[in-house]
């Protein structure tokens, strides 16, 4: 599993939508959802623009949502390469976080949920690492403004 293939895709859960995306990267995030959205049909591009208008994941996601997660890593995998995925990775938590998110914070996040997600299915482990990486971009005090409906210390 390539854990910053889902860096990226967590990080993309957080944007309100397409129209407000200033940048290619999460149009690749875009395009490997509406893939993926054939073989999963509950999840519609309604429910996922909920998500993103909200800011918040799904409190009990469906086997579907994080098997969707899996399928969209896979496809974004497959559409950019090691490379681009590491500056798709820092661009973004850039935009989301208004700079706050450094490159050493982004790496000893994406090791923490490293750690952290240990199950051996597929699927599972796709939701628990999205999971981690979306509370530890809430940390930062930008996402005020990325989350105003969610819980802040």
């Amino acid at each position: 599993m390539n854990f910053f293939v889902y860096s990226v895709l967590a990080i993309n859960l957080l944007i309100v939508s397409i129209d407000d995306v200033l940048s290619q990267d999460a149009k690749y995030v875009y395009d490997a959802e509406t893939e993926c959205m054939v073989t999963f049909p509950s999840i519609t591009r309604e429910f996922m623009e909920a998500i993103k208008q909200e800011r918040k994941l799904p409190d009990k996601p469906t086997q579907d949502f994080k098997c969707f997660l899996s399928c969209v890593g896979k496809k974004l995998e497959a559409i950019v390469g090691m490379e681009l995925l590491l500056d798709m990775l820092k661009s973004i938590a850039f935009d989301i976080t208004g700079g706050e998110f450094t490159d050493e914070e982004a790496h000893e996040a994406i090791n923490d949920c490293i750690r952290k997600a240990v199950t051996p299915d597929e699927c599972e482990l796709s939701w628990e690492f999205v999971d981690c990486i979306v509370d530890d971009i809430k940390k930062f005090k930008l996402h005020h403004t990325f989350c105003p409906t969610c819980k802040h210390d």
